[in-house]
């Protein structure tokens, strides 16, 4: 007997006469290493029954393969591309041997980590291969930053895993480094929509008329140091040294994620853009300006109720076309709505003052006016949807104006300018109207607003 690669010792054989064929077989007690055993036999070491001497035979026909050798699993990976998957995706994982093996009796299968519950890879093909397939449908409950198997090892679940030669297999696999599942992939899991939060990126100056200094002009509008105005500050090119309408901007955190690639953000509101800030190794998405067409009129309703309200509003975040994660419905701002026209149209020359600080003023239909007010700092006015402001047709006294164009104060007599909107020396304001002027001449002209030392504040 021949032995090639490896050793076989003990070796012993066994005869049976089987009439015209003589059965042998051949055993050894210890087999070390893989290789070959080759019977051998010489020439003449059997005759036949006519005494004829037997040729030698040493034949490959006759060559027995033999590997003591256990398979082990060398790596653990998925063809499921990186990324993000919820409720009823589908994930493949492969579970990669040192040689072919081969599955029998029941199934085996895979633990994940998805937590408080975790998940089950079912066998799905493989067999006769150096690779076997599981797969995992992800279910509501499921969650995994990244996904990895819960248990270091295959569930045999009574079944088999062997080699070609019958010998089973190590169930371990690797759990860490390159050679696992998360290490080799990054497989995020959110079966249900993460529940998220909408805040300021300026807590304590986040109600509308607010305003935060622009301090660095490298860093973005939403990422500067929480310092409100107070109207000593002076706008420069780059913005640096002016102010921020900080009352505008929300923030959406997104906990366990890095990047932002591939994920967009929109309001059920529909009202702002949004973008996706990862610099700083977390995904933040923060409100980028009203959408067009949109503004701050479309943020409250006045029509629900006696009393107006702040609209409620909610941010979802998908991954592609999958919600991963939504806020509550909610308003985001507290400021006093009030009617700029409890009383309706002023037909004199009666003036209409807007003075309570913080306050947002509406105009819920279309209304006249001889002239308004404004006559306190951190106020907005706003004309609702198909609603419009123009002048009543009104003379100032005198002929000449009703604000004066020195210091934005409300005058008679000769002196001034004819506008319908006065303010002087205000700061931090909001206007948002659509003006109508009638008649020609004079009155055409009281459709205008007289603004003097107008500090950090937006017109539109």
């Amino acid at each position: 007997m021949v032995v090639n690669g490896g050793t076989a010792t003990g070796i012993s054989w066994s005869l049976i006469d089987s009439g015209n064929q003589m059965n042998f077989t051949l055993s050894a007690t210890a087999i070390a290493g893989s290789g070959t055993v080759i019977p051998s036999f010489a020439a003449g070491a059997f005759k036949d029954l006519a005494g004829n001497n037997g040729t030698a035979s040493t034949s490959n026909d006759n060559t027995v393969t033999y590997d003591p050798s256990l398979p082990k699993v060398l790596s653990v990976t998925s063809r499921t591309s990186d990324g993000i998957y919820v409720d009823g995706n589908s994930i493949s994982i492969q579970v990669k041997f040192d040689k072919a093996v081969f599955v029998s009796g029941a199934p085996p299968s895979l633990t994940l980590e998805t937590g408080p519950v975790n998940a089950i890879a079912s066998y799905s093909a493989g067999s006769g291969t150096d690779t076997l397939t599981f797969d995992y449908v992800v279910t509501a409950t499921d969650f995994s930053a990244d996904l990895e198997l819960e248990n270091p090892s295959i569930n045999s679940n009574g079944g088999w895993i062997k080699d070609t030669y019958g010998n089973q297999t190590s169930l371990s696999v690797p759990t860490s480094g390159g050679d696992s599942l998360s290490g080799s992939k990054n497989l995020r899991i959110v079966g249900t929509p993460a529940l998220l939060t909408v805040t300021s990126p300026y807590p304590g100056n986040a109600n509308w008329n607010d305003y935060v200094k622009f301090a660095d002009p490298n860093k973005k509008v939403y990422k500067q140091v929480n310092t409100a105005c107070d109207g000593s500050e002076v706008e420069s090119i780059g913005r640096a040294g002016g102010c921020i309408h900080s009352g505008e901007i929300r923030k959406v955190h997104l906990p366990s994620l890095s990047s932002c690639n591939n994920l967009t953000a929109t309001d059920t509101l529909g009202n702002f853009y949004w973008v996706c800030d990862d610099s700083e190794g977390a995904v933040n998405f923060y409100s980028a300006g009203f959408q067009k067409g949109k503004g701050l009129r479309d943020l409250f309703d006045v029509n629900v109720q006696a009393s107006p309200i702040w609209k409620t509003n909610k941010v979802e975040i998908r991954y592609f076309n999958s919600l991963i994660g939504e806020s509550s419905q909610q308003a985001w701002w507290t400021n006093a709505l009030e009617n700029a026209f409890p009383g309706g149209d002023i037909t004199m020359d009666t003036t209409v003052n807007l003075s309570n600080y913080g306050t947002i003023y509406y105009i819920p239909s279309p209304r006249q006016a001889y002239i308004l007010n404004i006559a306190n700092d951190k106020i907005a006015l706003v004309t609702l949807n198909g609603s419009t402001l123009s002048a009543n047709g009104v003379m100032p006294s005198g002929g000449a104006g009703n604000c004066n164009t020195a210091d934005g104060t409300i005058v008679s007599g000769n002196a001034g300018a004819s506008a319908l909107i006065c303010l002087g020396s205000r700061k931090f304001l909001w206007i948002e109207t659509d003006l109508l002027g009638i008649g020609t001449g004079l009155e055409r002209a009281a459709a205008g607003i007289l603004a003097y030392d107008l500090k950090h504040s937006c017109i539109h």
